[in-house]
């Protein structure tokens, strides 16, 4: 389940990298056609110049799908460890003496 927030958390970062890089050179994907049409249809690029409402729209949509998969792998870990330290029979459980 670490290895799953740890991918989590790499895939949140590489989007976060891809959607920088989309706002720096100013061209990105439209967002509304990912997934089976994509494939049927072809991509539909969103230049800045040219349409400057949807490019911001589309980079919400690309800056939002990558926070929010960040966050949930930043979360999942959190869970993780927490567990791990109420867990009695974890090596990391936290022993409170009652001396």
């Amino acid at each position: 389940m670490r290895l799953f927030s740890y991918v989590l958390m790499l895939v949140g970062l590489c989007l976060l990298g891809a959607a920088g890089y989309d706002q720096y050179r100013g061209i990105t994907n439209d967002p509304s056609r990912w997934g089976a049409t994509r494939v049927a249809w072809g991509e539909r690029k969103i230049l800045r110049q040219q349409d400057p409402k949807d490019f911001q729209n589309a980079m919400v949509i690309r800056w939002g799908i990558a926070v929010v998969i960040l966050s949930g792998g930043f979360f999942l870990y959190r869970s993780i460890r927490r567990d791990e330290r109420l867990d009695p029979l974890s090596p990391n459980f936290d022993w409170k003496d009652e001396a």
